[in-house]
């Protein structure tokens, strides 16, 4: 029997389902699906990536003045401080729909995340709750002002469909004096249950980025370059905070993401027990993976040992309505999570906390962090530990094998695919889930493919999942050419020297090729893969190597974005198209 009859399948499985989720709802919002964190533009002895990221941020900052508010990640966008130690990763929120897939491409390698329908199908609708930018209080102080937006159906739903997923917005890579940057760090899920009786989900995302070795080491030593790897590697920093309770110390990184959190998280709880007319939820889980099991490990202590809350959602800034729920019936389920409190924290926490923590065996970031001697995250001693049951799982694979104290370690077991698949075979031995498993354990909701081409022989990724994932991409596709134009048109972006003459050309050839962007919207079909074979003939002249085929791919997202009579059918007699569908690494 599954361990909650109430759950749609096992409550293990249900809440790494909901963890990937996380992941799945913050690359719908990535404005640049296909360069989110400007890995295409890293090139040894060059400057593009750095002169882009610069331009990037530059646009950004000037924030509300110039309309921009509907853009996230550096703070200026919103009128707030930007760090400009920050990589300035662009979201747009208005973007998600959990009950479609989600996808990007953080270095090499399409990801591509498709829940079982037994979780999305069940979404009526989708909001976000973000802080209202400038004039309203500075988030960074932990006081932003909420905004909840209005709900956006879903047209996929399954019949008696009243489930709600509320997004949130939270910064990471901030710390006392030093502004974080800002993305959707997690979900609540209002999930209805018969006679109306609803629990409350609430999961966090880990990290995400690009090159892990970049964003490890200029996170470690230099406090900078990856917002969500800058809060990492401040795991080691301990803080008394009363926030998260009174007895010993915590995460600095981990308990300034949690704060920047709060109040929209809040506010969402707030929002569902308004639409329950005073009912109560049964049960408040709480999950994450990875940084997001952090998380939501302090976010637990908030509520359940802290002071401002707490303790056991009794504290005075808890709104008077929340102070009424089960507190007491709090659960959580962290995934792969890394250690982020003391000897005495972890003490007082245990005897009040319900908390069960999946381990794979050989996951490195649930052992002990590396020690860093220089840099700003330098720290002696470190004494951390993890809270909760352990849920031990064996670990198969040998994928980034490394062996650390005479202990084998894979990165590889750190990866929700690999976590999901063992914990499924675990479950079945243990007799949790039944032989055959039932469809939400068939499927894998996490897949890596080598190019988009081969992600799109998947079968949720037909043209209408693809045009409805595009939707608006073109508007964005203008702005990242556009960018890219300028930057190649500057001799530092080359490895040598490059004439002036021949920069322009190049330059001039990625802003035309922008330009025509939207130029076929009212073509039928075989007209607009005329049309655009045309603009991705042109720019490969200027760029005959692998970055002429990396650019036609972003014009062929775009038309999928903006055209809706375009099938990726229509590209596949055009050698250019196709191996710009292609393309794997440059």
């Amino acid at each position: 029997m599954p361990r909650s009859s109430n759950l749609p399948y096992d409550e293990l499985v249900f809440h790494l389902d909901l963890c990937i989720l996380t992941y799945g709802l913050y690359s719908q919002s990535l404005i640049w699906p296909w360069d989110p964190y400007y890995e295409r533009m890293a090139v040894k002895f060059s400057s593009r990536r750095t002169e882009t990221m610069a331009k990037v941020r530059e646009w950004a900052d000037a924030g509300p003045a110039a309309g921009r508010t509907m853009y996230h990640g550096p703070g200026g966008a919103q009128g707030f401080p930007t760090n400009a130690g920050h990589d300035p990763i662009m979201y747009k929120y208005g973007r998600v729909r959990p009950w479609l897939p989600g996808t990007c491409c953080p270095e090499d390698e399409w990801l591509l995340y498709e829940l079982p329908v037994d979780l999305t199908g069940r979404i009526a609708s989708v909001r976000v709750c973000k802080y209202a930018p400038a004039p309203a209080p500075d988030p960074n102080n932990f006081n932003g002002t909420p905004q909840l937006g209005a709900p956006i159906a879903n047209p996929h739903a399954l019949p008696n469909a009243h489930n709600i997923v509320y997004c949130f917005e939270g910064g990471t890579g901030g710390f006392p004096g030093s502004p974080s940057s800002w993305s959707l760090m997690g979900l609540v899920l209002e999930r209805h249950k018969p006679n109306n009786h609803y629990d409350v989900h609430i999961a966090f995302r880990g990290s995400r980025s690009g090159s892990g070795g970049r964003a490890l080491t200029q996170g470690a030593f230099l406090g900078r370059g990856n917002p969500d790897w800058v809060t990492d590697m401040d795991l080691a920093t301990m803080i008394q905070d009363p926030v998260f309770g009174t007895h010993g110390s915590v995460s600095r990184g981990f308990s300034h993401a949690v704060k920047t959190c709060l109040p929209n998280i809040i506010h969402c709880l707030s929002a569902i027990q308004a639409n329950h007319a005073g009912v109560i939820p049964d049960n408040i889980w709480v999950t994450g993976h990875s940084l997001g099991g952090a998380l939501a490990t302090l976010f637990t202590g908030a509520m359940l040992v802290g002071t401002s809350y707490g303790p056991f959602g009794q504290g005075p800034q808890m709104p008077v309505p929340l102070k009424n729920w089960a507190w007491d019936r709090t659960k959580l389920i962290s995934v792969s999570a890394p250690k982020c409190a003391g000897k005495s924290y972890h003490r007082d926490y245990n005897s009040k906390v319900y908390c069960r923590r999946v381990v794979l065996s050989k996951d490195p970031i649930t052992h002990d962090p590396p020690r860093v001697t220089t840099g700003r995250n330098a720290v002696g001693r470190i004494d951390l530990h993890h809270v909760g049951t352990e849920v031990y799982v064996t670990a198969e694979d040998t994928v980034g094998h490394v062996v650390k104290g005479g202990i084998g370690l894979a990165f590889g077991d750190h990866e929700p695919k690999a976590i999901r698949q063992r914990l499924i075979r675990k479950l079945m031995q243990w007799g949790d889930v039944t032989a055959p498993p039932a469809p939400p354990y068939v499927r894998d909701p996490w897949m890596v493919y080598k190019c988009f081409n081969d992600m799109c022989g998947n079968t949720v990724m037909t043209d209408p999942t693809i045009h409805a994932l595009m939707t608006g991409i073109d508007g964005e596709a203008l702005h990242y050419l556009t960018t890219f134009g300028l930057v190649m048109s500057e001799s530092k972006a080359y490895k040598t020297f490059i004439r002036e003459a021949p920069s322009a050309e190049r330059r001039n050839a990625v802003i035309n090729a922008a330009a025509r962007i939207g130029v076929t919207t009212t073509l039928a079909g075989m007209a607009a893969r005329t049309a655009l074979i045309k603009t991705v003939t042109d720019i490969k002249t200027h760029y005959p190597d692998k970055i002429g085929i990396y650019l036609g791919l972003i014009l062929i997202l775009a038309e999928m974005g903006r055209n809706p009579t375009t099938t990726l059918g229509s590209f596949g007699g055009d050698t250019n198209l196709v191996k710009c569908l292609q393309l794997k690494k440059l």
